[in-house]
């Protein structure tokens, strides 16, 4: 028995080793698509950022699963504007995560989101909807993408558009690097929707919130009418609300990044903080 096993052990090495569709395969590569696509739905304009030209060319995969998206730095943001959607092109059936990251200019820093997508390969832009908005404050943005399917090349990509903030790609989810690093030339077709206007940026700076980070008491300063200050978590889940005050206690919160409304008779405006 044990010779047995030996043999087979050694026949599916031999196996791995000469049959490239047997083995893992952890080398990026192209698709090698044949004819350009024009998507239909191109989600261009208007409040959407975008570093692609919504002509998809190919689409990258090899490794069973990896993580690929945009930098949108802050000078491109304002505080007190909110991110709403994430759309791409869906080259492949997959199933994955939208990941949301403040901070980094070279690697993502804080994760702020995670949501799960799933998709059927329509070769179209598809939207997703966040579960619950996402407030900016003026700090890199991160919108990443991961797959657990990178054998069907779930990665679209159009022609490079000669920005490295829109070719990221990380094979370990730590280390990440401009996909020409790779020898593969496009841009990520990854878009954000950000809402927001100057006129809620000043507003925004009319209030702010003390201390931060915060252990214990979190003061709000401002001089609206303060009818309601309600505490959200990344998810969006509301932990706490208190009502014609200008004090929170979140004693009780987990350590982490949190989010908080507050809202007067006509306005509210939202910052976030960190509970240590």
């Amino acid at each position: 028995m044990k010779k047995l096993f030996t043999k087979v052990l050694c026949s599916l090495v031999l196996l791995a080793a000469i049959n490239p569709l047997f083995a893992q395969d952890n080398t990026l590569r192209r698709s090698n698509q044949a004819e350009p696509i024009t998507s239909s739905n191109h989600t261009r304009g208007g409040n959407w950022f975008a570093y692609d030209d919504g002509d998809f060319i190919d689409a990258i995969g090899g490794p069973q699963t990896f993580s690929w998206g945009i930098m949108i730095p802050a000078d491109k943001l304002s505080e007190g504007q909110t991110l709403t959607k994430v759309s791409f092109f869906d080259y492949a059936m997959q199933d994955g995560e939208i990941n949301i990251y403040f901070g980094g200019t070279n690697a993502p820093e804080m994760l702020i989101h995670k949501q799960a997508f799933s998709t059927t390969g329509t070769k179209n832009i598809v939207e997703f909807d966040l579960t619950a908005p996402l407030p900016l404050f003026g700090e890199n943005l991160w919108v990443t993408l991961y797959t657990n399917n990178g054998d069907s090349f779930p990665a679209a990509m159009s022609e490079n558009s000669g920005d490295k903030n829109g070719r990221w790609i990380t094979l370990d989810g730590t280390t990440w690097n401009d996909i020409t690093a790779y020898n593969i030339s496009g841009t990520w077709m990854i878009r954000a929707y950000i809402e927001g206007y100057e006129s809620i940026s000043e507003l925004s700076s009319s209030v702010s919130v003390y201390p931060n980070p915060v252990k214990d008491q979190l003061f709000v300063e401002t001089e609206m009418a303060v009818k309601e200050i309600s505490v959200y978590d990344v998810f969006g889940r509301q932990m706490t609300t208190v009502y014609d005050q200008q004090t929170v206690n979140v004693s009780e919160l987990s350590n982490g990044v949190y989010f908080v409304k507050v809202k007067s008779e006509n306005n509210e405006v939202v910052k976030r903080f960190i509970k240590k």
